[in-house]
C-alpha cells in the first residue's frame, strides 16, 4: 500500500510540474528532472525516518519538545544534503554567496513543510485507529469474560441439582406408579434407567454392546408410551455382543432419527432394527417397508462417526420402494 502511494504521488506531482511550472525549454533540461525526484526521494525518506523514528521515541513518551527538536534538525540537515548534491553533482551555484546559500536553503526547507505535515497526519491518525482497535479488543475481552463468567454461574447453578437426586426421585415415582399403571411404572423404570446409564458413562471411551443394547431397549419403551401414532418395533440381535465395545452415542441417534421422521405416521408395518456382529465388525440395518422421499439429516451423525472411527465406517441410505439405513463399522 506504502509503495502504490509513493509511486502515485511521485508520477501525480512530475506531471503537475511539468506541466504547470515548468516552461517547454525547462522540460527538456536533465538537471531539472534529476533536481525534482532527488527532492523526491529525500521527501520520502523524511516521512519514513519520522513515523518509524523520531516520532515513535519522542511523541509517545509525551517528549514534545524533544520531537521538535528532532524533527528540525533532521529537516536540516537533508535540506543540507539536498543542496551538496545540486551544487556537486548537478552544478548548480548554491553555496556562491552566502545570500545565495539563505535563499536557496529556505526555498528547499520550506518544500519540505508538506511532507512535515503528511507525516504528522498519518501518525496521529494512525494513533486513532489503534486506540480505537485496542478499545474494541477490551470491550471484546470484558464481553466474553463476562459471557464465561454467566456459563460458569449457570453450569454451577446446574451443577446444584444432582443428578442422581432425579435419578432416585424416579424411582420413587415408579414404586408408587405401580398399584395405578404398570405401562407407566415401566416407562419410569426406562426412563430412571436411561437416566443412569446416560449419567454414568464417559462419551470419550467405548463401553460394552449390551449396556447399549440395554439402552436401546430402554429407549423403545419411551418411544411406546410418546409417540402419537402406535410405532411397532421389531428389534433383533445376531452374533455375540457379550465382548464387543463401541464408542456411546452412535446406535442411538441414528436409530432416533428414524423413529423421529416417522412419528407422526401411520405405519402398517412395523420397523425392523436389527443388530449383527460378525468378529470384529458391527451392522446396523433399519427397515420401514415405507418410502422416505427425503434423506435423513445425519450430519452430526458422520460428524461422530468420523471422529470415534475414522475410515472404518460405512453409512447408507437406500430408497426403494421401502427405505433402508444401512451402517458398517469396524470395532
Amino acid at each position: 500500500n506504502h509503495i502504490i502511494f509513493w509511486v502515485g504521488y511521485v508520477l501525480v506531482f512530475n506531471f503537475l510540474f511539468y506541466f504547470t511550472v515548468l516552461s517547454e525549454n525547462q522540460r527538456k533540461s536533465l538537471s531539472i528532472f534529476l533536481e525534482f525526484n532527488t527532492n523526491s526521494v529525500a521527501h520520502i525518506f523524511i516521512f519514513y525516518y519520522l513515523i518509524l523514528k523520531i516520532f515513535p521515541n519522542t511523541l509517545t513518551l509525551k517528549k514534545y519538545s524533544l520531537s521538535v527538536i528532532y524533527t528540525l534538525f533532521l529537516l536540516v540537515f537533508v535540506t543540507l544534503v539536498l543542496l551538496l548534491v545540486r551544487e556537486f553533482v548537478l552544478n548548480d551555484e548554491h553555496f556562491k554567496t552566502f545570500k545565495i546559500f539563505i535563499k536557496s536553503f529556505t526555498d528547499v526547507l520550506n518544500n519540505t513543510q508538506n511532507t512535515l505535515f503528511l507525516a504528522i497526519l498519518y501518525w496521529f491518525l494512525k494513533q486513532y485507529i489503534n486506540n480505537e482497535i485496542e478499545k474494541r479488543k477490551v470491550v471484546y475481552k470484558k464481553n466474553t469474560l463476562i459471557g464465561e463468567n454467566l456459563k460458569s454461574n449457570l453450569l454451577e447453578l446446574k451443577g446444584q441439582i444432582n443428578p442422581h437426586f432425579l435419578y432416585n426421585t424416579l424411582n420413587l415415582f415408579y414404586a408408587q406408579s405401580i398399584p395405578f399403571s404398570k405401562k407407566l411404572s415401566d416407562g419410569i423404570m426406562a426412563l430412571s434407567e436411561i437416566m443412569r446409564y446416560t449419567i454414568d458413562r464417559n462419551e470419550e471411551y467405548k463401553v460394552p454392546l449390551e449396556g447399549e443394547i440395554k439402552h436401546l431397549k430402554n429407549y423403545f419403551k419411551i418411544c411406546s408410551l410418546t409417540s402419537k401414532n402406535e410405532i411397532i418395533i421389531n428389534f433383533s440381535i445376531n452374533g455375540n455382543t457379550s465382548y464387543s465395545r463401541v464408542y456411546p452415542s452412535i446406535l442411538l441417534p441414528l436409530i432416533d432419527s428414524v423413529i423421529q421422521k416417522m412419528s407422526n405416521q401411520m405405519l402398517l408395518e412395523p420397523i425392523k432394527i436389527a443388530i449383527n456382529v460378525e468378529k470384529n465388525l458391527l451392522f446396523l440395518l433399519i427397515k420401514i417397508d415405507k418410502l422416505i422421499t427425503h434423506p435423513l439429516d445425519l450430519i452430526d451423525i458422520h460428524k461422530k462417526l468420523y471422529y470415534s472411527y475414522p475410515n472404518k465406517y460405512i453409512l447408507e441410505e437406500i430408497f426403494s420402494n421401502s427405505y433402508t439405513l444401512n451402517l458398517k463399522i469396524e470395532l
